[in-house]
């Protein structure tokens, strides 16, 4: 590359041409930001076409994980991941995200990373992976089952501390059971009419009964 240098003295002026050789010089390589979607309670995993890469003279050697996601966590074909951690090109498809359990949101997390290339130069400024994680239906559960004593000729009314369930994703007072299996004896009521079919708020409020 030819560079002019002006040099001023007085009245008398000195143009000097200058020729510099930038051989050796390895200019730092671009990436972009980008977000991923990922299921709740699912792995979600990279590919290496994920991290765009621009270096008009060097090769893609991989990234280098600058700031971990403040929820979640990013493993490495199952081990977590530390700050600072180069992965190389070749295993950037080994890399994965997991948010908390039952944990969704848009935008979930983020992290930072930085590109190398194949002569040791790394990206001068960080880029960003917003991660969103798309919610799934989780099943309710029971949390108590107790079961109950019942005197002969007598009647006992199901209460929450017989039994009980509840629903990360939906409030427990929506919560309906259905009965998939008779008693050989007796039967179940909800206010006098046997039932096959009853709510938690008809639990709390003691209209059910065997």
């Amino acid at each position: 590359t030819e560079t002019y240098a002006k040099y001023t003295r007085a009245s008398a002026t000195l143009l000097v041409d200058l020729d510099i050789d930038r051989t050796g010089i390895n200019m730092a390589p671009t990436s972009s930001n980008f977000p991923v979607t990922a299921t709740e309670d699912t792995l979600y995993m990279f590919v290496s076409t994920d991290f765009a890469f621009t270096d008009a003279e060097n090769s893609f050697a991989g990234v280098r994980i600058d700031a971990l996601p403040a929820s979640g966590s990013l493993t490495l074909d199952g081990v977590a991941v530390t700050a600072g951690q180069f992965i190389d090109v070749a295993s950037l498809d080994l890399l994965g995200y997991t948010a908390a359990l039952n944990a969704s949101a848009t935008p979930y997390t983020t992290f930072t990373f930085s590109v190398k290339d194949d002569a040791e130069g790394y990206a001068t400024v960080p880029n960003t992976v917003t991660v969103n994680v798309d919610p799934v239906n989780d099943a309710p559960v029971i949390t108590v089952n107790t079961g109950a004593t019942v005197q002969e000729l007598g009647s006992v009314f199901i209460t929450t501390l017989k039994l009980n369930g509840t629903d990360v994703d939906d409030l427990t007072s929506v919560l309906k059971y259905t009965v998939t299996s008779l008693p050989a004896y007796g039967h179940l009521e909800r206010e006098d009419t046997p039932v096959t079919e009853f709510t938690w708020a008809d639990v709390v409020a003691n209209k059910v009964k065997y």
